[in-house]
């Protein structure tokens, strides 16, 4: 992952991240959820790009957070939910202090439980104690600071080491004999055509039927995933191409989704993520995924999934006058792998 200046062609990218984050995190903000994407990007047009210096962080060539600074204190930093804990943002905040040793505050909501959680909080404010937590051009996270309080974030030490900091998983499980929980983030809200914006961030998509199922903790114990073996029934496109290890069949395609749960020196520990990607054995799917160049799996998300039923892939997507993809609730295999070969093109 690098870090690099915003440039005008990023526009689209950062706004959908700015717009799908916000939605997936303030689900107590009337303000986040009745907004628009065409509304979102002439917002950031106004109120961010125009008054901000702002960077992004980039993973495989695709834009996946941003961090818009004013001066050295930090306005805004947001990551792509389908990039959440995997250090992107512990990677903007370090950037952030690599720019300026001042960049020691931010600000997000009493409710943002989980960002207070890894940065680590020392002070709660109410909004007109910060003003410049607010300007003269409010956005949905600012017009909500009238009847929210907020937080001021304080980085005096690295953002790296706080994230080493913070207790893992089986720490959690041992310390609370298993009663604590997490949730996984989810995409929430539309920056665009839906199956245009899932086939853009997708790297693969294919047909085929889950073989099995196993729930594991990353190494460090600070993440779980569940990971399915998919016996592929057809590539539908692949813009990673991987080698095979060994001459032979291809082994069964390996996907993988955040969420499970996971025993931890005898004490349960459960990471809940989307029903969608929930996936059972001997379900007939058809799965986007990206690729994840650690351990060579397909991370899948709640929105990549698409069951098949009597040969038809069942559409769950919304629609939007504004972004007319004309698909049918239910659609034959090859007329939906097509429409999604079309628009690889």
């Amino acid at each position: 992952m690098t870090v690099r200046p915003y440039e005008d062609r990023d526009e689209a990218d950062v706004v959908g991240v700015w717009y799908r984050s916000g939605r997936a995190v303030y689900t107590f903000l009337p303000e986040w959820q009745t907004l628009t994407a065409k509304r979102a990007a002439e917002i950031f047009r106004q109120a961010i790009r125009s008054e901000c210096s702002i960077w992004v962080a980039v993973s495989d060539d695709r834009v996946v957070g941003f961090l818009a600074m004013k001066g050295s204190y930090i306005d805004r930093m947001y990551v792509d939910p389908l990039y959440w804990r995997q250090g992107c943002g512990t990677r903007l905040i370090a950037f952030a202090k690599s720019l300026s040793p001042d960049a020691s505050e931010l600000c997000t909501h009493q409710q943002n439980h989980g960002a207070r959680h890894r940065l680590g909080i020392t002070d709660v404010v109410k909004p007109n104690s910060r003003a410049r937590c607010l300007n003269s051009k409010p956005t949905p996270e600012e017009d909500a600071h009238m009847r929210f309080h907020i937080v001021v974030i304080v980085l005096f030490t690295s953002a790296i080491t706080q994230a080493q900091d913070r207790p893992t998983y089986r720490q959690i499980a041992v310390e609370h004999k298993g009663t604590w929980s997490g949730t996984v983030g989810v995409g929430c809200g539309w920056a665009g055509a839906p199956l245009a914006g899932i086939v853009q961030f997708a790297d693969v998509a294919i047909e085929g039927m889950v073989l099995n199922a196993r729930t594991y903790a990353t190494p460090d114990d600070r993440d779980i995933f569940t990971e399915y073996q998919i016996a592929t029934r057809q590539v539908i496109f692949q813009r990673i191409v991987q080698t095979a290890a060994k001459p032979g069949p291809h082994p069964p395609t390996i996907f993988k989704a955040r969420g499970g749960t996971v025993i931890f020196d005898g004490y349960p520990f459960t990471l809940s993520g989307n029903e969608r990607t929930q996936l059972k054995v001997g379900d007939h799917l058809l799965l986007f995924g990206r690729y994840d160049r650690v351990d060579g799996k397909w991370l899948f998300g709640d929105r990549d999934v698409f069951h098949i039923s009597e040969n038809a892939v069942v559409n769950w997507l919304p629609t939007f006058a504004e972004y007319p993809e004309r698909l049918e609730p239910r659609m034959a295999i090859s007329v939906f792998a097509q429409r999604i070969r079309d628009l690889v093109r």
